[in-house]
């Protein structure tokens, strides 16, 4: 029988928001200060399980006892057989199951700062190879950005989705800068009206 999770933190968020610039810095404890990780006396001891891996029976027979799993919001997005917003059905998310004690952190920035972002990358990536296109899926989310109300939609459902869950609690952080900081769930959807 698998040992659970002492304490699951997802950390969540749109593609490139900086979800593994955030990892980075809760991995070397530089976070320590922020909810929920200021509560935490390993706050150190994080090993990340990316969300294929989880799939995998080994790693599901072998959690370590602190986990940070980065999920990506538009996990779902070009899936065949998922909607968008089928978090409840996405099977990486089964890894709760697992765990005595949830923490969700949900990652916001606003868009116009995630679209530089991702200009960035397509910079890099356009002087790595002579040719860059986006695939159907990186287009289907370029396509997201460009609609406000659906990226309300998508926020909103992945917050209500934990609501039912008794051992999760949920955070928010703004990582508009290099320094992510806590925020209400009330300015959370301030930001999203």
């Amino acid at each position: 029988m698998p040992k659970p999770i002492k304490h699951l933190l997802v950390l969540s968020g749109l593609l490139s928001i900086g979800k593994s610039y955030t990892e980075n810095l809760i991995v070397s404890g530089k976070l320590a200060d922020l909810q929920p990780l200021d509560s935490i006396q390993n706050a150190k001891n994080w090993q990340s399980i990316n969300p294929k891996a989880f799939l995998n029976d080994e790693v599901n027979q072998n959690f370590p006892e602190y986990v940070l799993f980065p999920y990506e919001l538009t996990r779902l997005i070009t899936r065949p057989g998922f909607d968008l917003l089928d978090f409840d059905k996405d099977p990486v998310l089964n890894i709760v199951n697992s765990a005595s004690k949830v923490s969700v952190i949900t990652l916001w920035a606003p868009i116009e700062i995630i679209r530089q972002r991702i200009q960035a990358r397509k910079t890099i990536a356009t002087k790595l190879s002579t040719f860059f296109k986006p695939n159907r899926r990186e287009q289907a989310i370029l396509a997201l950005y460009r609609d406000k109300d659906m990226l309300n939609t998508l926020y909103k459902t992945w917050d209500r989705r934990w609501a039912g869950i008794q051992n999760a609690r949920v955070y928010f952080w703004d990582v508009s800068d290099e320094s992510p900081q806590n925020i209400s769930k009330n300015t959370f959807q301030d930001k999203l009206a």
